[in-house]
């Protein structure tokens, strides 16, 4: 934009100066004008009063005229009687003439042509206007060319990065064969598939680890029941009665507390390592969220000829984290695209007193009621999952971004419409300022 703006002051100042040149040029011929009135209208008064004819008044007092006016003496003085009709025929040529009737003896005798010739002075300032008017034609024909060309389409992609760090998924960039920008396009399309293979190989290592400090923490477990059960029967004396009995106990018991507490903590880290989300409490305004999951996956849908709606029936101020909520319904949408039919997919946004609830439906096989206090455990998958890539995690991501914006997210069975809904409610949080 500053440089948009330094190019509109190098485009106005050109303007000035050429109006201000033109104004300079207008005024000078102008007063050259002047001045040319005034030698035509003595001459011309001369020519009434003389008593000779016209014409040879005029080859006679000519060079004493072009002494006294100089430059703004007529070039040509040409006398014009009138003819039987009693009038006064004149033919136009290329000199810019003046003419003045003259007058004798109080009788209209004819009529005086002063002609002038264009200068060269003239002529150079005709260019001179033309080269400036074709320059600043150009510079304004450049000017709408880099905006169409450039700017314009920079704008439209300028948010594609951001949108590319900030959300859990995106979509493509449609193709482009533009030279300023149809290479940048397929790199931010490469870079966006990279960046969604790395996502998925770290969930993968993720799942691989978490699996492991899961077993861990559980192996942990038996040994732990086994020390403690052994160190209980040292103390109560079950062995032996010896003076160091109680105090090996002791040591034992508090090796196995140590283990516990490790087991404990290893299947806590297992549990919230998953996702790092910190939310980023702002306003916005709930149409900008809407606005939002439809440019993203609209587009998408269509191609994979999902029917997608989504409605918002009010546009109130929200105080939340806008990404946050896109993440956990972006990652409703691709469990809806993975274990849905294909019939449609519906998001409807509601505001509450407290905040907002979002409703998220699609068509599909339902999934055992038994089974739906369980589907946001992590690495947990449904009896629908067998035949579907995934790691179990994602749902759980959702509930945890969903808990620590302060709100909460259920499954629902929808019996007469075949349909599975989520619904999420997200509680107002205060702003940080």
């Amino acid at each position: 934009m500053k440089r948009l703006r330094i190019y509109a002051v190098i485009l106005l100042v050109c303007y000035l100066a050429a109006a201000a040149g033109f104004c300079l040029w207008y005024k000078l011929r102008d007063s050259s004008s002047s001045y040319r009135n005034v030698a035509v209208n003595r001459i011309n008064a001369e020519l009434s009063e003389a008593d000779e004819e016209p014409c040879a008044v005029i080859e006679k007092q000519l060079p004493q005229w072009r002494h006294t006016y100089g430059d703004n003496c007529p070039d040509s003085i040409m006398f014009i009687p009138l003819d039987d009709s009693g009038k006064v025929f004149l033919t136009a040529d290329n000199n810019a003439f003046t003419v003045c009737a003259l007058y004798r003896s109080g009788k209209l005798a004819g009529a005086v042509q002063y002609g002038y010739v264009q200068t060269a002075d003239d002529a150079v300032v005709y260019a001179a206007l033309t080269a400036i008017g074709s320059c600043l034609l150009l510079t304004a024909a450049m000017g709408v060319y880099i905006y169409l060309n450039i700017l314009k389409p920079f704008r439209e992609l300028s948010d594609y990065p951001e949108r590319l760090a900030r959300l859990h998924t995106t979509g493509r960039l449609p193709e482009s064969r533009s030279r300023f920008f149809g290479k940048y396009i397929w790199g931010m399309n490469m870079l966006a598939d990279r960046l969604e293979n790395d996502r998925r190989h770290i969930g993968r290592l993720e799942y691989q680890r978490q699996t492991l400090l899961a077993s861990i923490a559980h192996g942990v477990k038996t040994p732990v029941a086994n020390i403690r059960l052994y160190a209980s029967a040292i103390m109560t004396g079950l062995y032996a009665d010896t003076s160091t009995d109680a105090d090996i106990a002791r040591k034992i018991d508090d090796n196995a507390e140590k283990i516990g507490r490790m087991s404990a903590e290893l299947l806590e880290t297992a549990a919230t390592s998953i996702t790092d989300y910190e939310p980023d409490i702002q306003q916005f305004y709930l149409y900008e969220l809407k606005e939002l999951i439809s440019n993203e996956f609209t587009d998408r849908l269509a191609i994979a000829r999902v029917p997608f709606e989504i409605s918002c029936t009010s546009d109130p101020i929200v105080n939340s984290d806008k990404w946050g909520i896109y993440r956990v319904i972006a990652q409703l949408i691709e469990n809806a695209c993975k274990y849905g039919d294909g019939k449609g997919i519906s998001i409807t946004m509601q505001p509450q007193d407290e905040g907002i609830c979002i409703s998220v439906r699609n068509s599909g096989r339902l999934l055992p009621e038994k089974e739906l206090p369980y589907i946001f455990r992590s690495y947990w998958r449904g009896s629908n999952a067998e035949k579907t890539e995934g790691s179990g995690i994602g749902l759980f991501v959702a509930h945890e971004i969903v808990k620590k914006l302060g709100g909460s997210i259920q499954a629902r069975r929808l019996e007469e419409s075949s349909e599975m809904e989520f619904a999420v409610f997200i509680e107002e949080q205060p702003v940080h300022k």
